[in-house]
C-alpha cells in the first residue's frame, strides 16, 4: 500500500480524478442514477424499483439490482445531508455518488497490485492512468467500473485458490451487472478441468449460487425490479448482431461466438491463470464488438486488455491505447457527457467536435482495431500459452541422477504439488532385464545401462504420452500403467538422458547432482533402513 501512495504517478492520477469528481457533473448520473437513489432516500421502501415506477415511467433510470443500490447509497445519503446544510443538495448527492466510483477505482488498483505485485509502474500507467476508464467513469458517468472491479476481485481470489470468496465476488459482479453472465462459464470450466483445483469447485459453486440466488433471483418477486433490470432494453443487445435466413428465421451471432469460446476452453483440458484471464478478455472483447456501441460495455474487457497490455510488446501497447482513444472520441460524438460545475453554476461541455459524417469511418477503424486486438490476444496470450501448447498430451518430466541423489525425494515433492490424482510415477528400476537371482547380476551392476530394458521403458512412455495410444494401456500387459489421463508423468532413473531419442521424450528434464556430503548422508540413511528391515525379516 505504501509503495502505491508514495508513487508520483498515483498522486498525479489521483489529483486529476479528484478534480473531475469535484467539477464534472455527468449528465447520465444527474438525470438517471441520482434521481432514482434520491427518490429512494426520500421515499424508503423494501421494493425501491416498484416504488419508483409508481411515480415515474422511466424504466432505464436504474437498471441495476440491490448490490449497486447498496454500494452507492451510503455516500449519496451523506452527500444529501451535507447538501441540505449548504443549500446545494443536488450537487452534493452527485458528489457522494462520484466519490464512490473513485473508491472503486482505487480498489481496482489494489487488486491489480495483488495480482501483479512486481509490476506497479505498469499497473499505474495502464490502469490508474487509463484514459478510457477515466473518461467513461468520471466524464461520461457510467458505473460499469463497479461490476468490473467485483469481477477482478473474483479472479484475484481464484489466483490464490480462495474459491468461496471468489464465488462470492463473482456473484456480486453478476448481481451488479447481469451482462457478467457472458463469462460465467469460463471460471467454472477453468476450475473443473484443473485436477489441482477441482476440489474448490464445490465451495465456488455454492458461494456463487447463494449470492446470485439472494441478490439476483429473489428480487424477481418485485414487479419493478423485473421491469427495470430484467426488462432493460440493453439485455437485448446480445441479439443485435444477426443475419436473416429468409423471412422467418434469424441467426444471432454473438451467442454462437460465445458457445464456441466455451467449447474451445473446454477442449484445452488444462489451463493456467494467464489462459483464464486471456480467454475471459477475448470473450468480453468479442461481445463488445458484436453489440451496439455503449460506453459502459467498453469497461468490461478493459481490465483484461490491461493485463495483456502489461505483458505485450510495443505494438500491443499502442493498439490498446489506440482502441481506448478511439473509444473516447466515439463516445463524445454519440453520447451526452458532462456539465462543469464552477462557482455554483453549470456549464455545458462542448465535446461534439467532429462532423457526424466522419462517424462511420471512425467506427470502422474502431472495430478494425478491436478485431486486430482479438487476433493478437488469441495468438500471443492463448495459442502461445505453454498450457495451451501442452494441452494435447500429458507433460512428461524426467528426473535423472546417480544413486541416492534425491530423485525419489524430488518426485514425491512434485506429486505433492500436482496431486496424486494428476500424476503417475514411473521408475527405471522397474525395467530390469533379469530376475533377482539371475547369474547376470554377478557380472553387471544394477547401475549399468545394459541391465535396464530401456526399449520397453521407451515404448511405455510413448503409450502414456500419446493420447492416440491410450487404448493400448487397457491391455493386460500395461495394467500397472493405467491412468485417468494423468496430465503429469514423472519418470525417475539413472540413464534417462543417455540417448537423445530417449531424452526427447521429456518436456522437462532435471538432472540432480547433490554435494558429496548430502549424497553420503542419503546413502548411509538408506543402508541403515535396509539393515533394520533385514533384522525385522
Amino acid at each position: 500500500m505504501n509503495s502505491i501512495l508514495k508513487n508520483n504517478l498515483f498522486r498525479y492520477g489521483l489529483l486529476i480524478k479528484i478534480f473531475s469528481v469535484i467539477f464534472f457533473l455527468p449528465i447520465i448520473q444527474e438525470n438517471l442514477f441520482n434521481s432514482f437513489i434520491t427518490f429512494f432516500i426520500n421515499n424508503p421502501s423494501f421494493d425501491a424499483w416498484t416504488n419508483y415506477l409508481n411515480n415515474s415511467n422511466n424504466i432505464i433510470a436504474f437498471p441495476y439490482g440491490p448490490v449497486m443500490l447498496t454500494v452507492f447509497l451510503p455516500l449519496t445519503y451523506l452527500g444529501k445531508l451535507i447538501g441540505l446544510a449548504f443549500g446545494h443538495e443536488i450537487y452534493f448527492i452527485g458528489l457522494g455518488f462520484r466519490i464512490t466510483l473513485l473508491f472503486f477505482d482505487f480498489f481496482g488498483l489494489i487488486l491489480f497490485k495483488k495480482l501483479f505485485p512486481s509490476k506497479l509502474k505498469k499497473i499505474l500507467i495502464f490502469y490508474w492512468l487509463s484514459p478510457l476508464i477515466f473518461y467513461v467513469t468520471f466524464i461520461h458517468g457510467q458505473i460499469d467500473l463497479v461490476p468490473s472491479v467485483f469481477l477482478l476481485g473474483a479472479y484475484s481470489f481464484i489466483s490464490v485458490n480462495q474459491f468461496k470468496k471468489s464465488g462470492l465476488f463473482l456473484g456480486l459482479a453478476l448481481a451488479s451487472k447481469l451482462s457478467i453472465a457472458i463469462i460465467l462459464p469460463i471460471p467454472i470450466i477453468y476450475i473443473f478441468q484443473n485436477n489441482r483445483l477441482v476440489k474448490g469447485l464445490s465451495p465456488f459453486i455454492k458461494s456463487l449460487f447463494l449470492t446470485s440466488f439472494s441478490l439476483v433471483i429473489l428480487p424477481l418477486l418485485s414487479i419493478g425490479y423485473r421491469k427495470m433490470v430484467f426488462g432493460s432494453p440493453m439485455l437485448n443487445s446480445v441479439f443485435w448482431f444477426k443475419f436473416s435466413m429468409g423471412n422467418q428465421f434469424e441467426i444471432f451471432l454473438l451467442p454462437i461466438a460465445l458457445l464456441l469460446i466455451y467449447y474451445f476452453l473446454w477442449r484445452i483440458k488444462r489451463s493456467n491463470f494467464i489462459l483464464l484471464t486471456s480467454v475471459s478478455g477475448f470473450a468480453f472483447l468479442v461481445s463488445v464488438l458484436m453489440m451496439p456501441p455503449n460506453p459502459g460495455w467498453l469497461i468490461w474487457s478493459l481490465p483484461f486488455l490491461i493485463m495483456y497490455q502489461m505483458n505485450s510488446d510495443i505494438t500491443g501497447k499502442i493498439l490498446v491505447t489506440s482502441f481506448s482513444l478511439l473509444s473516447i472520441i466515439f463516445i463524445s460524438l454519440n453520447f451526452s457527457v458532462s456539465k462543469i460545475y464552477f462557482l455554483f453554476k453549470d456549464f455545458e461541455v462542448p465535446f461534439n467536435y467532429l462532423q457526424k459524417q466522419n462517424q462511420g469511418l471512425l467506427y470502422t477503424i474502431f472495430i478494425s482495431i478491436g478485431i486486430i486486438l482479438c487476433i493478437r490476444l488469441y495468438r500471443e496470450s492463448i495459442r502461445n500459452n505453454d498450457y495451451f501448447r501442452l494441452s494435447r498430451n500429458p507433460i512428461s518430466i524426467g528426473i535423472c541422477g546417480g544413486p541416492k541423489s534425491g530423485k525419489k525425494e524430488l518426485s514425491d515433492a512434485l506429486i505433492d504439488i500436482f496431486g496424486e490424482h494428476s500424476s503417475i510415477q514411473v521408475f527405471q528400476k522397474d525395467y530390469l532385464k533379469w530376475i533377482n537371482n539371475s547369474p547376470m547380476w554377478k557380472r553387471v551392476s544394477v547401475y549399468n545401462s545394459r541391465s535396464q530394458d530401456l526399449l520397453k521403458l521407451s515404448r511405455d512412455l510413448n503409450l502414456l504420452i500419446s493420447k492416440n495410444n491410450q487404448k493400448e494401456l487397457l491391455k493386460k500387459d500395461y495394467s500397472r500403467l493405467r491412468s485417468k489421463n494423468n496430465p503429469f508423468i514423472i519418470v525417475n532413473g539413472f540413464h534417462l538422458f543417455q540417448s537423445k531419442t530417449f531424452s526427447d521424450l521429456f518436456a522437462i528434464k532435471i538432472f540432480l547432482e547433490p554435494s558429496s556430503t548430502v549424497n553420503n548422508f542419503w546413502l548411509h540413511k538408506n543402508e541403515k533402513n535396509e539393515s533394520m528391515s533385514n533384522k525385522n525379516i
